[in-house]
């Protein structure tokens, strides 16, 4: 039998002298001193927020850097995709096509107001990246059988500076529109 089990069988109590053994029993015989002080911790630490607190940022620079070039050369040359994307999923009844003409107007009114969202969002006019429409031959955003399409509507801001009630309002908008021509309008994407 060890010297730990012959002290458990005696009822001996075993004494522990380390320092965290005199910290946590002292916790133990005042429980309502840590409590408070706890709270008086929480209390200062939310003071000093209130009395020095800073502006929060989400960019982290690093001037000369390598990371920092490639960074910039991004945003030159592709600001306009730098934001978040509001996808357009677009579909016409089973059995039926998207590119009909009274479709296809209700498709180009849908491109005009999310181009009318962007322009509203957006903060800089040179980010606003054009919409492409998804029934050109050329976009290859309409699916073989003419039913399913979709197009981006890009913002320049990342979806937690995006106000929702603006990405609400361009969705009803377009659920409107797609209704009267029967047309079912989904949305995905990070915006």
């Amino acid at each position: 039998m060890s010297s730990f089990e012959s002290e458990l069988n005696t009822g001996r109590r075993v004494a522990h002298t380390g320092a965290l053994a005199r910290m946590y029993s002292s916790f133990a015989r005042h429980p309502w001193r840590v409590i408070g002080a706890w709270l008086a911790i929480f209390v200062v630490l939310a003071g000093l927020n209130t009395a020095f607190h800073g502006k929060l940022t989400d960019e982290f620079k690093l001037p000369g850097s390598d990371v920092q070039k490639a960074t910039d050369l991004v945003n030159a040359k592709f600001g306009g995709q730098k934001g978040a994307a509001l996808r357009v999923v677009v579909a016409a009844p089973p059995g039926q096509r998207l590119d009909t003409p009274a479709r296809a107007a209700a498709v180009k009114q849908m491109l005009a107001a999310g181009t009318a969202s962007q322009h509203s969002i957006d903060q800089a006019a040179k980010d606003i990246g054009a919409i492409t429409d998804p029934l050109a031959a050329s976009s290859h955003q309409l699916s073989r059988s003419g039913r399913v399409a979709f197009f981006d509507v890009q913002y320049d801001k990342e979806s937690f500076k995006i106000p929702r009630s603006g990405i609400v309002d361009v969705e009803n908008q377009m659920r409107s529109i797609g209704d009267k021509a029967g047309i079912d309008v989904q949305f995905t994407g990070e915006a």
